[in-house]
């Protein structure tokens, strides 16, 4: 049996499971392909770019909740948004993810101690918060 990411054969010990790719490895970057193929748009805008609108969303979101949003005016700042509310000033990290065949959420790794807030932007609509 071939991979389906890669077009290498499949191992004989993950074939005999019906693995269709030879690593999860290779399953991971072929689960990062389909979520970019099904975000048209995605592929041909900068990275910075798609942070921007990531951040943006995120802050309509806060804004449609009752929060007072305020954006980082720097790219190297400690987090992307601060919002405050009733309880005091939080600090939001932002990051966009994707949610895998199997339903769970991918989203890259950040630095402890940098938000208090992570929002994870999902299919360029959807926000998950954690923390």
């Amino acid at each position: 049996m071939v991979c389906k990411g890669c077009d290498v054969e499949v191992p004989k010990k993950r074939a005999r499971y019906n693995a269709v790719f030879c690593s999860k490895a290779c399953r991971h970057k072929a689960d990062r392909k389909a979520w970019r193929d099904r975000n048209v748009g995605y592929s041909d805008v900068a990275k910075g770019t798609v942070g921007a609108m990531a951040e943006l969303t995120v802050a309509l979101d806060l804004m449609k909740r009752g929060y007072d949003v305020f954006r980082s005016l720097s790219p190297n700042a400690s987090c992307d948004l601060a919002i405050v509310n009733a309880r005091g000033f939080h600090r939001v990290e932002v990051k966009t993810s994707y949610r895998t065949k199997a339903g769970t959420i991918y989203s890259p790794r950040v630095r402890a101690g940098t938000h208090d807030i992570l929002a994870l932007v999902l299919d360029r609509r959807e926000v998950v918060y954690r923390g």
